[in-house]
């Protein structure tokens, strides 16, 4: 394969396995929900390509030529908004898909309480590291999405059902970040400076990535939930 159609085989090796699945019928038929997902995909996209813009202007981070198609859009490779799209699709099925096939009892309760500290957490390293553009950022907004979701979120965006659909997204979402990031190749598909982060990294993958794939799915459900409960209220 030539190196600059490896972001892209990212993309779609990730996307195709979920796509093929979500049109069965006798257990989720998950593309039946396409006007919710297509909704939920939409904000998302939208408020995330706007910062990657603006942080890739900012060279917060930036993209590697080697391993591009070519052709950009605002500073973006055309893979960058094909990923919030299809890897945002490959994380709304598992979170869908999941939710469907466990059934636990844990009182809702307890994961109000969990992500709380963990917004807690992400207010008090942002502070701490405010100089760095993509920790103060990436945590900073993450805990005021919680928190404005534990104060003002619907009832029917339930914690315990975003906590399986993160804890179950993190894994493939990861692998594909440690690609990005340079885990197999002799350089990374998207670069960070290091000056605007803390420097700690999982693998490849700055630390801080864990929670802007937090607030990716925050926003993503919480649309995805609301234009679903709004639909069926229509319906009925």
């Amino acid at each position: 394969m030539h190196d600059r159609y490896l972001y892209l085989a990212v993309d779609l090796f990730s996307f195709i396995v979920p796509f093929l699945f979500a049109f069965e019928r006798r257990w989720l038929h998950f593309i039946g929900q396409w006007k919710s997902i297509l909704f939920g995909l939409s904000v998302m996209s939208g408020f995330f390509i706007v910062w990657d813009i603006l942080f890739t202007s900012l060279g917060v981070w930036g993209f590697n030529d080697r391993y591009l198609l070519g052709v950009r859009f605002f500073e973006l490779p055309l893979e960058e908004y094909l990923f919030f799209v299809l890897i945002g699709f490959c994380c709304l099925f598992v979170y869908a898909s999941m939710n469907h096939i466990i059934r636990q009892t844990w009182p809702e309760h307890w994961f109000r309480k969990l992500f709380l500290g963990v917004a807690i957490i992400d207010l008090l390293i942002a502070g701490w590291y405010w100089d760095q553009l993509y920790t103060f950022w990436a945590l900073g907004l993450n805990a005021l999405g919680i928190l404005v979701l534990l104060r003002w979120g619907a009832s029917f965006f339930l914690w315990k059902k975003f906590f399986i659909g993160y804890a179950i997204s993190f894994i493939p979402f990861m692998i594909v970040n440690g690609i990005l990031t340079g885990s197999f190749t002799p350089e990374p598909v998207v670069w960070y400076d290091d000056q605007e982060n803390v420097g700690v990294r999982l693998g490849t993958i700055p630390i801080e990535d864990s929670q802007y794939m937090m607030l990716m799915l925050l926003i993503s459900i919480y649309a995805y939930e609301w234009f679903r409960r709004d639909s069926n209220k229509m319906l009925s």
